[in-house]
């Protein structure tokens, strides 16, 4: 049975953050010409940015948002293929990892699986400081990092070697991981994780399909269909679990095939510049590239090339241009362009896919900060492209039954909840960086009220700065 919902209460204030009345928010709350304006999407102002910030905040008042967090499909499956250990941080302060694969001096990554049963818990310490919960420490390579416990269920944690290593200076270059408790844990918080290894390329999205079905909420009116392969899944095993599993993903992506664009009313727009971009010819910061597609593929690019770093190129070397490429302004482009219902409506929408499946693919989020110049997933970066191109062109693309495959649906349902867990595992500083990083969580939370934690993404993310 699923958990009974209960609302949170206290002596301050509270905000009932309702499934449905954000269904339709930001068109109900915010509207301009016919098209939606969200918190962020106020012609990117600072009074959005600034409004955005504010909700944030408020988020830190007690609140009740739909859904149980607690994952379904339980801490007991095996992930990457390796035993399942479990850990108490509260009687143990560290484990050690002993790294399978590449050896970490020529490997690129690490990568392991990790279960919690919740997020760690926030409590406040002193009157003045702002609250905090216990995370790792990630300690390899001479150098250590900070791993925030702001998810629920499975996570796959990848970590750059390129990120971890000392710059100067000799360190041990064994394969091991070591872990480590930072802050108070309550005795009942367990941590399971599966396998470690060292590999010299990690692709794809870091959830499986029962991860993606932990965090929707079958409470909703309309997951009627996914609420009962879930509960067939849940009473099954082998073959026929992963028969009901598939039926629940084919029924969560008949779901989002509903005409849901008054979430995000995007308008119309000129086909134009769409008809050169599906050519693969982008345009940024004044320059202009053709990318050959990957395998035929259309629309599948190299994401990590960056034109203007090549020897042949005769303008400013500018890091600026992979910076815009990871923001996805383009598919705003594509968006109106397929939203004005011309003949090559499809060339869009098969442009929009194939971007997708080969950005995900290559930019596999990392566990850590990862704030280098070629990272898909600094912090700026990716609250902007959460925060209006990413779900914008995901609910007009969604209407194409042609062109985007149940798959690709489900795909992006995935990447949206890794984007939501890694703004929300990484504390920015006061600044632009923060401040998106709030913009994308917020809207998460408003235009995905399916993903039953988002909201709390957002709260945590809001309390850690304070």
């Amino acid at each position: 049975m699923l958990p009974q919902r209960k609302a949170c209460t206290g002596s301050r204030a509270r905000i009932v953050l309702s499934s449905q009345s954000f269904a339709t928010w930001p068109l109900r709350q915010f509207s301009r010409a016919g098209r939606a304006v969200t918190p962020c999407s106020i012609g990117r102002s600072l009074v959005g940015h600034v409004f955005a910030l504010v909700l944030g905040l408020l988020l830190g008042l007690p609140y009740h948002a739909h859904g149980s967090t607690t994952p379904l499909m339980g801490a007991t499956a095996q992930r990457g293929g390796a035993t399942n250990v479990v850990w108490t941080p509260s009687a143990q302060a560290s484990v050690d990892i002993t790294l399978t694969g590449s050896t970490l001096a020529t490997g690129k990554f690490v990568e392991l699986w990790m279960y919690l049963p919740s997020r760690a818990p926030f409590t406040q310490t002193t009157p003045v400081e702002p609250p905090d919960a216990p995370s790792l420490k990630v300690e390899m390579l001479g150098r250590s990092a900070n791993l925030s416990l702001q998810w629920t269920g499975w996570r796959r944690l990848v970590i750059p070697v390129s990120v971890m290593k000392v710059t100067s200076g000799s360190y041990n270059v064994s394969n091991k991981l070591r872990l480590s408790r930072d802050g108070n844990f309550a005795s009942d918080f367990i941590i399971n994780y599966c396998g470690g290894s060292v590999a010299t390329q990690v692709t794809g999205i870091g959830l499986e399909d029962e991860d993606l079905l932990d965090h929707i909420d079958l409470s909703l009116p309309g997951m009627a269909a996914v609420n009962s392969a879930v509960q067939t899944a849940l009473g099954s095993s082998g073959a026929a679990r992963a028969t009901a599993v598939g039926q629940a993903k084919t029924a969560l992506a008949a779901y989002f095939r509903q005409n849901f664009t008054t979430r995000w009313p995007m308008g119309t727009g000129k086909t134009t510049e769409a008809d050169v971009l599906v050519n693969g010819t982008f345009t940024y910061v004044g320059n202009t590239y053709t990318y050959p597609f990957i395998n035929g593929e259309v629309g599948a690019i190299d994401w990590n090339f960056n034109p203007t770093l090549q020897p042949e190129h005769t303008g400013a070397d500018t890091y600026e241009w992979g910076y815009s490429m990871h923001r996805f302004g383009h598919w705003d482009t594509l968006t109106t362009a397929y939203n004005s219902n011309t003949p090559s409506k499809e060339n869009y929408a098969a442009f929009w896919a194939g971007n997708l499946r080969s950005w995900i693919a290559q930019e596999s989020v990392p566990a850590i900060n990862d704030e280098s110049n070629t990272s898909g997933w600094r912090g700026l970066d990716t609250g902007l492209r959460l925060s209006k191109s990413w779900p914008a062109s995901f609910f007009a693309f969604s209407q194409s039954t042609a062109s985007v495959s149940d798959a690709d649906i489900i795909l992006f349902l995935k990447s949206i909840v890794e984007h939501g867990n890694y703004l929300s595992g990484h504390l920015y500083g006061p600044g632009n960086h923060f401040i998106l990083a709030m913009c994308g969580l917020v809207t998460q939370g408003g235009v995905f009220p399916e993903l039953k934690d988002a909201w709390r993404a957002a709260k945590s993310s809001a309390m850690r700065a304070g």
